[in-house]
């Protein structure tokens, strides 16, 4: 992976060339990103290139697998020193997968930020276009400002693109985790209203089940268990989404499952993802599936054979095979999630023996062709609690979860023998730190 040097500018630069112009001269590159947005057709180029900031390495690979390695999912097996240290739950600041993900995150907030800024003043575009190519850079940002408060707390929020070289536009302090929780929040409800009663579209484009799908994770995640639950409800109810019969067909980045909400694709594009090469064990096979993981499976589970393989004892991650294509695609979400969210979100609200937190929870076990959990087997809250837990590990296994499901319940320090409660964020890397001038942005404790 490139090793990423954190500076603003360099993110600003970045966000300039959204729209990624191939085998041109650099001069007819700097006029066009000049003019990116003067018009209906450079406002969809510069969408576009958010939407391709979206499959950076740092993305789609980094803080997928460090999401896993973090956790009891991966095991790091390679040499690099990078992985052993996330696997160890003791990264350096100067870790350069960490950077990575810091760096790819606000390039695309910065690449969002600048239609942010400007999508009121287009040429040629309409308000229902407007409104929602919005919505669209809002989630997005959303998604971004998600991933790294759960990574590193609360963060510099970016509310627009940096216009120049100042140190007011370029140096600012982190924002409580609160505040940043909250930023994401204002974000999404305000793309819920511009995508109001819009629906459906494909799964490679955020629409509006994608914001409410980011809306019930995001009420999960803050224990506000009801509106997760109604979030969820509507997603699983309101637009058409199945369960697929076939698990192993969701994965399969030729085939467009009615299961997955929004993804990242590779398919149709130009970029490619490698994960399968850091994962497969006929690839790199830099990180390995734990063995907890792979005995999690039943027999019967026919999740099984499609999440963890077992190559003469070494266990690797199967959902992502595309070796020699390196075209999977990173899901987001998919419908599967809805359903253990609003069984979670039902059964912290109370324990009912006859509550749908059962349904929602054998929905997905169904699929898996498991028998029903009953109030038998779960008789209160905390065993369903449990079950319902499990059952997120192995449906969303290797999908960017594992590690923060453990913080978010406050499991991590006793499943995962964490001694120290600060290593429960990962640092800001050290490039950050010696680069933002301002006093608040500051080293996590313990880093």
């Amino acid at each position: 992976m490139k090793n990423l040097k954190n500076i603003f500018i360099y993110s600003f630069i970045i966000s300039l060339l959204s729209c990624e112009i191939l085998d041109v001269e650099p001069p007819y590159d700097r006029v066009l990103a000049e003019n990116a947005i003067s018009d209906k057709r450079g406002l969809d180029a510069a969408i576009n290139g958010v939407y391709d900031g979206m499959q950076s390495g740092a993305i789609v690979l980094d803080y997928l697998v460090i999401s896993d390695l973090a956790a009891d999912n991966l095991e790091a097996v390679g040499s690099k020193i990078d992985y052993i240290t996330i696997n160890n739950n003791d990264p350096f600041s100067t870790n350069i997968y960490v950077e990575a993900v810091w760096n790819a995150h606000y390039d695309v907030i910065n690449r969002a930020n600048n239609i942010l800024d400007n999508i009121g003043s287009v040429d040629g575009v309409s308000e229902a276009e407007a409104n929602r190519g919005e919505a669209e850079m809002r989630t997005i940002r959303a998604i971004c400002y998600f991933n790294l408060v759960r990574m590193f707390g609360g963060v510099p929020l970016r509310e627009s693109a940096i216009n120049g070289a100042s140190e007011e536009d370029i140096f600012i302090g982190r924002a409580s985790e609160a505040d940043t929780y909250q930023f994401i929040q204002d974000d999404l409800e305000i793309s819920e209203d511009l995508l109001e009663g819009a629906g459906r579209g494909n799964s490679v484009r955020v629409d509006e089940p994608t914001v409410k799908a980011l809306l019930a994770r995001l009420h999960l995640y803050q224990e506000n268990w009801a509106n997760a639950e109604a979030y969820a409800k509507s997603v699983i109810d309101g637009f058409g989404y199945e369960l697929v019969e076939d698990y192993t067909s969701i994965f399969d980045e030729a085939n467009s499952s009615n299961e997955i909400i929004f993804q990242i694709d590779f398919l149709n594009d130009d970029d490619v993802n490698t994960i399968a090469r850091w994962l497969l064990a006929a690839g790199r096979y830099e990180a390995a599936a734990t063995e907890d993981v792979y005995d999690l499976y039943e027999s019967q589970d026919l999740r099984a054979s499609a999440s963890v393989g077992d190559a003469g004892g070494d266990f690797f991650c199967n959902k992502y095979t595309g070796l020699q294509n390196d075209v999977d695609n990173l899901i987001v979400t998919r419908l599967s999630e809805m359903y253990l969210i609003a069984a979670e979100a039902i059964n912290e609200q109370a324990y009912d023996a006859n509550s749908d937190a059962f349904d929602f929870l054998n929905e997905v076990r169904e699929r898996a062709g498991l028998n029903e959990i009953t109030n038998l087997e779960a008789t209160d809250q905390a065993s369903l609690r449990e079950a319902i837990a499990l059952e997120r590990r192995k449906e969303l296994a290797f999908e960017g979860h594992r590690w923060h499901d453990l913080v978010r319940t406050h499991q991590a320090q006793a499943v995962l023998e964490i001694s120290n409660p600060n290593k429960l964020l990962f640092p800001i890397p050290q490039s950050e730190i010696d680069t933002n001038k301002h006093p608040e942005m500051v080293q996590n404790e313990d880093y």
